[in-house]
């Protein structure tokens, strides 16, 4: 679910989880896949990518 929030110009995104094992589920697949990356063989567009999955990470932070 996305909730925008007028008043400070802000999205908030809500994930439904049936507890805190599947935050960490999520977030250590998203992990292993970015393993798998060849960072010196990415494009600059891959590169800035990369760059808002690992903002998105840090938003997965408790």
């Amino acid at each position: 679910m996305i909730a925008y929030n007028e008043n400070e110009n802000q999205l908030k995104i809500i994930i439904p989880l049936s507890g805190i094992q599947e935050l960490y589920d999520y977030k250590n697949a998203i992990l292993r896949l970015l393993k798998k990356i060849e960072i010196d063989d990415c494009s600059p567009e891959l590169i800035n990518n990369l760059k808002s999955v690992y903002k998105l990470l840090i938003h997965m932070e408790l």
